[in-house]
């Protein structure tokens, strides 16, 4: 009997804690995820475009390691990237739709399978749309 009102006492505590938790506010979350840019990759390996989404892991000044994915190969890449234009913040574009173009050349290198280095492929290609949510 003791050994149950003590794992009571504990799940009371444990509870009681978990309910005085301040509230999640959703737009502080998003606020802290990382932009998604859009754009193509162009594989040497099967001579291909292909459409692509990445997110800047590190960024300094104009240069940029992205991180993304290709869809139609389930390949995961990882690229340098420089920064060429931004409509919205270069050029003061305030067209709902044009001031998410983000223009930027990248070169990197996909991997098919994640931990098999040799069935990866040099990627080249462009990021065209940045958007934040």
């Amino acid at each position: 009997m003791k050994k149950l009102l003590i794992m009571v006492a504990v799940l009371v505590v444990c509870f009681t804690g978990l309910a005085i938790a301040e509230p999640v506010d959703i737009s502080e979350v998003l606020d802290k995820a990382p932009e998604i840019k859009e754009g193509m990759m162009y594989g040497f390996e099967d001579a291909k475009f292909k459409p692509s989404t990445s997110f800047d892991l590190v960024a300094y000044k104009d240069f940029a390691i992205e991180l993304g994915g290709i869809a139609e190969d389930s390949e995961g890449f990882v690229a340098l990237s420089y920064h060429v234009v931004n409509l919205k913040e270069d050029k003061g574009v305030t067209i709902w739709i044009l001031d998410m173009i983000d223009i930027g050349v990248a070169a990197g290198y996909g991997l098919k399978e994640i931990g098999n280095l040799n069935q990866g492929e040099w990627l080249l290609g462009a990021t065209l749309l940045k958007a934040k949510f």
